[in-house]
């Protein structure tokens, strides 16, 4: 039973999270203050069964149950905001009517009862609806001590003067246990979501360490990927540029692939390090693996050409294809400064010849 009435509770339309929580408080007391009211209704019927304001009475304890069941439609129909207001005016309304009845001045009980539909509002709402109705409930105590206060007074007319002081009692007692179970329940949702909250933090601070962690050692394993690319690049970069002896005093260069300005840079250190190195007569520059041959290739060719003849060797082209000659014609390279041939055999014949013919 309880459990089926719990799931009605909570299967409201709300998608505040927080307000949907607090709908279920909200419920029930609005469930108590239907129930409660038509009691207090029937113990006033019986206890002032001859006063001349019974009427009014009645109409101020009906008002509260009225808006109190007004105000549940509207919450389970998920106007939550919409509902609270409705109860706290409803109750605002009604303790206005017994006010006039019974005056604030001597009553301070009613006074202290005005402050319920504030606490409501102030609990469940936000500064808006707090401001509105502590200035309705000012209003209302102003209006009715001022009414009060008059010759003819016109309010506090109602006071019983008898002994019949138990029916008091008994209402004032109802109002305690509702409000109170009320604000205990609502205290101990509050802590309960604070608690989760708490909670959350605790595992979103767990979560932000170990991203933190392991960001960390993402960080250090690319970093290191890094570091051996750059090592790996540095290794390809003298791989790309080899300068190889294949006679005394001649040195081979094949190029293979793209020559952009780091490889051409690369490739003029390398060989002018290497003639240095073995005083080298020649330098045979193979191309043959070059796809393309424009203005930017032909310009670092002859620079490498010009740096060799400086250290008193001469350089030597070889793999120029019939593309390739085309295009350094259509583009005005002037290779005057470097000896051509066809390809590396022809070449190394030619200064093997020339070595041979110097020799005699």
């Amino acid at each position: 039973m309880l459990a089926s009435i719990n799931t009605w509770l909570n299967r409201v339309q709300i998608d505040d999270p927080v307000a949907r929580r607090q709908a279920v408080l909200v419920q029930v007391m609005l469930l108590g203050l239907v129930v409660a009211v038509p009691l207090c209704v029937l113990l006033t019927l019986v206890v002032r069964a001859g006063s001349p304001y019974l009427g009014q009475m009645v109409l101020g304890m009906s008002l509260v149950a009225v808006s109190a069941g007004a105000a549940l439609v509207l919450v389970r129909c998920g106007r939550f905001r919409a509902g609270v207001l409705t109860a706290a005016y409803g109750l605002l309304a009604s303790l206005a009517i017994l006010s006039l009845l019974t005056g604030l001045l001597h009553n301070p009980l009613v006074m202290i009862a005005l402050l319920l539909p504030l606490a409501m509002a102030g609990l469940l709402l936000g500064r808006v609806s707090r401001i509105t109705v502590g200035v309705l409930t000012i209003a209302v105590v102003a209006v009715v001590c001022a009414l009060e206060s008059l010759p003819t007074p016109l309010a506090g007319y109602a006071v019983n003067r008898g002994g019949a002081w138990g029916s008091t009692v008994i209402a004032f007692g109802i109002l305690v246990a509702l409000f109170g179970t009320f604000y205990d329940r609502f205290s101990a949702t509050l802590r309960a979501a604070l608690a989760e909250s708490l909670g959350r933090e605790q595992e979103l601070e767990r979560l932000r360490a170990g991203l933190e962690e392991a960001v960390a050692a993402r960080t250090a394993e690319l970093r290191a990927s890094v570091d051996q690319l750059q090592a790996s690049q540095a290794t390809i970069r003298e791989l790309g540029s080899p300068v190889l002896p294949v006679l005394p005093g001649v040195l081979v260069a094949p190029l293979i692939g793209a020559i952009d300005t780091a490889r051409a840079a690369d490739l003029s250190a390398a060989v002018l390090a290497a003639v240095d190195r073995v005083r080298a007569r020649s330098v045979i520059l193979d191309i043959t693996g070059v796809p393309v041959v424009d203005t930017h290739v032909a310009r670092a060719l002859l620079q490498v050409a010009q740096a060799v003849r400086l250290l008193g060797a001469e350089a030597v082209l070889v793999g120029v294809s019939a593309e390739v000659a085309q295009t350094l014609v259509t583009l005005g390279v002037d290779l005057g400064a470097i000896h051509v041939h066809a390809n590396l055999q022809e070449a190394v014949g030619a200064l093997i010849s020339t070595t041979i013919a110097t020799a005699r």
